[in-house]
């Protein structure tokens, strides 16, 4: 056990955070017009008796109200994690909604340490909380806008949320989370069978570097009707979980509706998204920025009426730094 302590030790921390995310320099690589402003809340869903602390990133001074993307983060993160993303949407007038997950985050390595972190992918218990959290805090976002619920928000969100234009996005633990909502058919076993956590309001996915799902099959990618975003990189690999790149494309090959779209970065690690590299690459500002403008074009593509924004992002490229595949449809290639 004391070995396996040790490797895991130092497996898992080359995705973990040495100089917290939201102390990082942010990235000012084509930021939108709009000031950013946070505020934070803590939700608790008595049902579950689970608390869920909520963080979001707001465009200041837009317009109307503004296209959602809510954010899953991965293991041993929380929800003051992924900075560089939340602040680079709101910038350019999407309302960030990033969440925390107990049981999978980083008050669980503070608390239990990394060892109870490793079990917790295991337990398919947290395969079950984490799409339900999201569930919820849009239920109470909806509630909020029908003042049926007091917003707790230290900056008023009522009126700046249009829930009909929403995205679900996640990294790694975050990305499976995505993929639930979006209607991957999540395989619980004892703790509840073979699961749709399918989420109407979703309207797209964003899945940066999804892990490997142990018995996953073509079959349970059926489910998943809404266009996709998928991002990794080549040196994307997870040695404990025995994950590589070839498992970080699965959902990209496997979903069949149409508009999917691969960027592989070249060089880029699992921590790489996080904003958590213990190592800083030399190309690491170039990693942050591609991630935040691929995501930000996918999002104006979604929710963008303008035509400029849809042919921005199906013509995406990155020379010398990243491919980019196209999928439209089942078979198709373009």
């Amino acid at each position: 056990m004391n070995r396996l302590y040790r490797i895991f030790c130092l497996v898992l921390l080359t995705g973990c955070a040495s100089t917290p995310a939201s102390e990082r320099p942010i990235s000012a690589t084509a930021r939108g017009p709009y000031a950013v402003e946070t505020s934070r809340a803590n939700f608790l869903d008595a049902k579950r008796s689970r608390d869920i602390p909520v963080r979001l990133y707001l465009p200041q001074n837009a317009p109307g109200r503004r296209a959602v993307v809510i954010f899953s983060h991965g293991l041993a993160n929380g929800a003051d994690g992924y900075r560089y993303l939340g602040e680079h949407w709101a910038s350019h007038g999407f309302v960030a909604v990033h969440l925390q997950h107990h049981g999978s985050d980083i008050d669980l390595v503070r608390e239990k340490g990394l060892v109870a972190l490793f079990k917790s992918t295991k337990d398919r218990k947290h395969w079950r909380d984490r799409p339900q959290d999201v569930t919820f805090i849009l239920d109470m976002l909806e509630s909020i806008e029908r003042e049926e619920t007091v917003d707790p928000f230290s900056t008023p969100v009522k009126g700046r949320i249009d829930l009909d234009r929403l995205v679900a996005a996640g990294h790694s633990y975050g990305a499976f989370t995505a993929a639930a909502l979006a209607g991957f058919l999540v395989d619980l076993k004892k703790e509840g069978g073979v699961t749709n956590f399918r989420d109407e309001r979703v309207d797209a996915a964003i899945m940066i570097s999804m892990p490997k799902l142990e018995g996953a099959t073509p079959q349970a990618w059926e489910g998943v009707k809404t266009s996709g975003l998928h991002i990794t990189g080549t040196r994307d690999r997870t040695l404990l979980f025995r994950t590589f790149l070839r498992h970080r494309r699965i959902p990209f090959e496997q979903i069949t509706a149409d508009n999917q779209t691969l960027v592989v970065l070249e060089g880029a690690t699992h921590s790489t998204f996080s904003d958590d590299e213990r190592r800083i690459s030399k190309r690491h500002a170039e990693y942050i920025h591609a991630t935040a403008d691929a995501t930000t074009l996918f999002l104006k593509s979604v929710f963008d009426s303008d035509a400029g924004a849809d042919e921005a992002y199906r013509t995406l490229e990155f020379p010398g730094l990243a491919t980019v595949e196209r999928r439209r449809g089942a078979g198709a290639s373009g």
